[in-house]
């Protein structure tokens, strides 16, 4: 009787397709958000609250005070 040396190839295991999978879609989303936070600062201006004087991101001459500042309104 004679044994087979044969060499195994790596199994791919249904978990490593899956965490694959995952890390792909995790770094599309990655992407996606910086796209947007790029676009979002492009249209936006840091601008000096007018009620505790706070620096925020203002979406224009119509926005002057930060989210904190308006809700105490």
């Amino acid at each position: 009787m004679s044994a087979t040396n044969s060499v195994c190839a790596p199994q791919f295991d249904i978990d490593d397709a899956l965490s694959l999978e995952k890390q792909a879609k995790a770094d599309k989303n990655a992407k996606a958000k910086e796209l947007l936070r790029v676009a979002y600062e492009a249209k936006t201006t840091v601008r000096k609250c007018l009620g505790c004087g706070d620096e925020f991101r203002s979406e224009g001459a119509h926005h002057r005070m930060c989210n904190r500042c308006r809700s105490r309104r």
